[in-house]
């Protein structure tokens, strides 16, 4: 959930980046709350998403950028709205 809405509050119009983080946020409650995890796990899972979009992430676009025989993912058009 958490890679999801840190991808659609880059790529999409923000109330829909808002959704998806409020929906994420909603799993890592919901996770502690009906005792499926203890806080610490959740957190923990928080902690490596945030990680992996902003360390892993970049880089790893501009690599693929660099590489011509690797097509380019075909993004709904919405994602390139400027108005955001």
């Amino acid at each position: 959930a958490i890679t999801i809405a840190f991808a659609a509050a880059r790529w999409t119009p923000r109330w829909i980046g808002a959704l998806l983080w409020a929906e994420a946020v909603g799993v890592l409650v919901s996770t502690v709350y009906t005792q499926n995890h203890f806080p610490i796990d959740a957190l923990a899972g928080l902690a490596w998403g945030l990680l992996l979009q902003t360390a892993v992430a970049p880089p790893l676009v501009r690599w693929l950028e660099r590489r011509p025989s690797v097509p380019a993912p075909v993004l709904p058009r919405f994602a390139f709205v400027e108005d955001r």
